[in-house]
């Protein structure tokens, strides 16, 4: 008997549970580190790890179609059809949209989700969804809350700068105020990209704190770059806010399914119409 575990444990990779629960997750940790470790298809994919119910679509439907839900794994894989996608175009792998093709751009996901000009009204449209429905969870707790808020922003040279802040949250009896810019981008192998998006998100907005400070009568304010992955994931740093400012996590499970749905729905648009 001994002999067979021995057997089947060097069969499995030598995995060292002691149950069939425990040899399951080994294995599935294994997988996913062979997965992220791969350098085109594991790009990013470390971002999965970060909140995983996030990604109970994978085996959950629930909210999704079956046409979307296949798409959703390919896309997870970086594997989803377009021109850069090894073995699928039998022509050049420049983007289909020509000013972007003149310059020789590559037609990647993540361009087609981040930064393809064709896309720029789903893409706008895509994060005043996400902004919309961080917003809401601030009223429905009683706060008050103003989007695409105008305001001025003074640099080191004294000028003043058009900002538009994307939230503005006031809690006037505890005289805070907090300035959020939730931000939608491909997830990349970066290990501090959502420290990243907040550092360039409060060097764009703290300076715009002193207006704030007049426009408002609120003396204590705190900037947040809030990072969602353009796939679906949510980053420590996102996680950690939303427990510290006691919103419900289930929610950002929900604001996750949202952002991977919008991110389909671009590149199903930029490569059928």
């Amino acid at each position: 008997m001994d002999l067979e575990i021995k057997q089947c444990r060097d069969t499995l990779g030598g995995e060292v549970g002691t149950n069939v629960r425990a040899i399951l997750a080994e294995l599935r940790a294994s997988e996913f580190d062979k997965w992220s470790q791969m350098p085109q298809r594991g790009i990013g994919i470390k971002w999965f790890k970060s909140f995983t119910p996030a990604n109970s679509w994978v085996s959950n439907k629930l909210g999704i179609t079956s046409s979307d839900w296949c798409n959703g794994i390919k896309m997870s894989m970086n594997s989803m059809s377009n021109r850069a996608t090894g073995g699928r175009s039998q022509g050049n792998r420049h983007c289909r949209n020509p000013p972007c093709g003149e310059k020789n751009t590559i037609e990647t996901l993540s361009h087609i989700r981040g930064s393809c000009p064709r896309s720029e009204l789903l893409r706008n449209a895509a994060h005043h969804k996400i902004r919309t429905q961080l917003a809401n969870l601030f009223r429905e707790k009683g706060f008050e809350v103003h989007e695409e808020v105008h305001c001025l922003a003074l640099s080191d040279d004294n000028n003043h700068h058009n900002r538009r802040a994307d939230i503005v949250i006031l809690d006037r009896t505890k005289d805070k105020g907090m300035i959020m810019d939730p931000t939608l981008r491909w997830e990349t192998n970066e290990d501090n990209q959502d420290k990243l998006v907040d550092e360039e998100n409060k060097s764009i907005y703290e300076p715009t704190v002193p207006f704030f400070k007049e426009k408002y009568q609120i003396n204590n304010w705190e900037v947040h770059g809030l990072w969602f992955g353009a796939r679906g994931t949510a980053s420590p740093l996102l996680k950690d806010f939303f427990k510290n400012k006691a919103l419900d996590l289930r929610e950002l499970k929900d604001i996750s399914l949202t952002v991977m749905r919008d991110t389909l729905n671009i590149i199903h648009k930029h490569l059928y119409s």
